[in-house]
């Protein structure tokens, strides 16, 4: 972290206009993970995108699981840990389970990948 303040603007997600199918989110915003979840519900409900997310508070100790949860409660999605400090979040099915079906193409092979079905180094 930078001691130097600086001027950013922030616009929810749901405010924006997107061309096409949005696919994957990655969010990386430093404790302000749920806000931006939060400002962005229906667009995450609209194109149920494959989310990855450093969300800190989950790892700390003892965890804060408000992020998970939210993103259960809210979104139907179940979120799993893929790295230190990074949480891949996943849609439901129909059916209440996380498969392949539930993601949108192409995201198939790295899903079997970070499950441990295959280790592939050519993702």
């Amino acid at each position: 972290y930078e001691p130097r303040r600086e001027r950013i603007t922030i616009q929810p997600l749901d405010t924006i206009e997107f061309e096409g199918r949005i696919r994957l989110i990655k969010i990386d915003v430093e404790f302000m993970e749920l806000q931006v979840v939060l400002g962005g519900l229906e667009t995450i409900r609209k194109h149920r995108p494959v989310m990855w997310v450093e969300n800190e508070p989950y790892f700390d100790d003892p965890p804060n699981r408000e992020f998970v949860e939210t993103m259960a409660a809210k979104l139907d999605y179940e979120c799993r840990t893929v790295a230190r400090l990074e949480l891949l979040c996943l849609p439901r099915g129909p059916d209440g389970e996380v498969s392949e079906s539930t993601l949108p193409e192409g995201f198939q092979r790295v899903f079997r990948h970070l499950s441990g079905e295959i280790s592939d180094l050519t993702l």
